[in-house]
C-alpha cells in the first residue's frame, strides 16, 4: 500500500473548497439505469426471517478524494474518477440503493460530512453521528476540514440512539497513561497514529433490544500489523466498558470498519478465536510493549478479547460463485480488508450481499476499481442480521 501523504486537493484553499463542495451532487453523467447489485448477487443462509427479527447493517470505505494517488489511479480513466461530476453522485446512489438500518462509513471526508452527509442522507428518516481523526503531522497548512473520519448512520424509524462514544487510539494512551507500559515502541509505533472508532449504543424499537456498534478504520501500513492488533484491542475493549453492566451479561454487537487486514492476519485471529499469542507473532519479535496493556498483564504473552465473534462473510468463500470474494480491487492490490463482526450467541447471518462476480471484473476493460459501476476501491459489505 501506497503512504497516504499523497494528497490531491480538489481547489488551492479552504474557500474554494467551500464553494466546490456546494456544488457537489449535480453531475448528471452517471449511469440512469445504475444497479449496485447488477454485478452482485444477494446470498442466503437461512429461511425468511420475520422483518422485525433482524436488523440490516453495510460497511463502506468511501476512498476519500483526498487519497487518490497518481501511483494507484493515474493510469485509469479520469473520467470516472471525477469527484463532483461522478464519484461522489455514485456513491450517493449506491448507498441510497443499498440502505441499510445501521450503516457504517470510512474515509469519510469531514468538510462534506459537515455540509452534505449529515443533512438527511440517505433520507430523512436517517440520523447519523461521527468523528474525525487527528490532524497527521504531515498535513501542514491544509485545512484540518480536509482530514476524514468515520461515521455511523442510523434508521431511526427502527433504532434509537441511546450514547455514543468517540475514541482516538493514541490519545486514549496519553490520557490513560497509568494502564500502560509506556515503551519507546508504544510511544513511537502506536501513540503517534490519529486512529479513531465510534461506538454506538442503539434501542431497536422493535424488540426493545439493546444493540452495540462500532466503526474503525485501523492504520493501513503492513509494517505495522502489531499496531493493528493492540488498535484492537483497544477498540474491543472499549466497546466493553462502553458496555452497561447487564448488557455485558448476554451481550448483542456488530463490529464493523476497514481493518487493513485479510483473514490470514493477527487480526483477524484475535477477532475469531478472541485470543492471540504475541509470542508467536513474528509481527512482535522486534517489538516491545512492556507487561501492561490496558490494564491488563500480557507479560505471559497472551491478548485477549472480551467478545465471542463471528464474521458476517464466513461463509461467502464456500459458495463457488465466490471463490473470488475480495473487498477492495486496484490495479495493484486486491483483497479482503473490509469486515463485519457479530456476537455470534446473540445474532446470525440471515443474508449477505455476496461479492462482484468473476465473469465482471476479469473483462478486460475492468483493471480495478474506482470504475463506471463502481466509485470506491472497496465494495460496500451489507448483511441481513436475525436475533438468535
Amino acid at each position: 500500500m501506497f503512504r497516504r501523504e499523497y494528497l490531491i486537493v480538489h481547489g488551492g484553499n479552504a474557500s474554494r473548497h467551500m464553494l466546490q463542495i456546494r456544488r457537489l451532487g449535480h453531475g448528471k453523467r452517471i449511469p440512469s439505469d445504475y444497479d449496485a447489485t447488477r454485478y452482485r448477487k444477494w446470498i442466503r443462509l437461512d429461511n425468511e426471517t420475520e422483518p422485525e427479527h433482524k436488523v440490516s447493517v453495510m460497511s463502506y470505505n468511501m476512498l476519500c478524494q483526498h487519497y487518490m494517488w497518481k501511483q494507484v489511479y493515474g493510469t485509469k480513466r479520469q473520467y470516472y474518477l471525477d469527484w463532483p461530476t461522478y464519484r461522489f453522485p455514485l456513491l450517493n446512489k449506491s448507498i441510497k440503493q443499498l440502505q441499510c438500518d445501521i450503516m457504517c462509513f470510512q474515509e469519510m471526508e469531514c468538510a462534506l460530512y459537515k455540509n452534505f452527509w449529515s443533512r438527511g442522507f440517505p433520507s430523512d428518516k436517517y440520523t447519523s453521528r461521527y468523528v474525525r481523526k487527528s490532524v497527521p503531522g504531515y498535513w501542514g497548512s491544509l485545512p484540518e476540514d480536509y482530514v476524514d473520519g468515520v461515521g455511523i448512520f442510523v434508521n431511526q424509524d427502527r433504532l434509537e440512539i441511546l450514547d455514543e462514544r468517540r475514541i482516538n487510539f493514541g490519545k486514549y494512551i496519553t490520557e490513560h497513561a497509568e494502564r500502560f507500559s509506556i515503551t519507546p515502541d508504544l510511544r513511537e509505533r502506536m501513540v503517534v497514529r490519529n486512529t479513531v472508532a465510534l461506538l454506538l449504543k442503539l434501542r431497536d424499537k422493535t424488540t426493545n433490544k439493546t444493540i452495540y456498534v462500532t466503526n474503525t478504520h485501523l492504520y493501513w501500513s503492513p509494517r505495522f500489523n502489531d499496531v493493528k492488533v493492540l488498535q484492537t484491542k483497544l477498540l474491543l475493549d472499549s466497546l466493553r466498558d462502553f458496555m452497561a453492566p447487564e448488557d455485558r451479561k448476554d451481550p448483542c454487537a456488530i463490529v464493523c470498519g476497514d481493518f487493513n487486514c485479510n483473514p490470514n492476519s493477527i487480526v483477524f485471529q484475535l477477532l475469531k478465536t478472541g485470543a492471540l499469542r504475541l509470542d508467536a507473532c513474528k509481527e512482535f519479535e522486534s517489538c516491545s510493549y512492556g507487561p501492561r496493556f490496558n490494564n491488563e498483564n500480557i507479560s505471559g504473552g497472551l491478548l485477549t478479547s472480551p467478545f465471542q465473534l463471528s464474521w458476517a462473510y464466513e461463509k461467502i468463500k464456500t459458495a463457488p460463485a465466490d471463490k473470488f470474494f475480495f473487498t477492495t480491487y486496484t490495479r495493484n492490490f486486491t483483497d479482503i480488508l473490509d469486515h463485519i463482526w457479530y456476537t455470534n450467541h446473540t445474532l446470525a447471518v440471515s443474508k449477505l450481499l455476496g461479492s462482484v462476480e468473476h465473469a465482471y471484473y476479469d473483462r478486460e476493460d475492468v483493471k480495478g476499481f474506482p470504475n463506471r459501476e463502481f466509485p470506491s476501491d472497496h465494495i460496500p459489505l451489507v448483511t441481513e442480521l436475525k436475533y438468535k
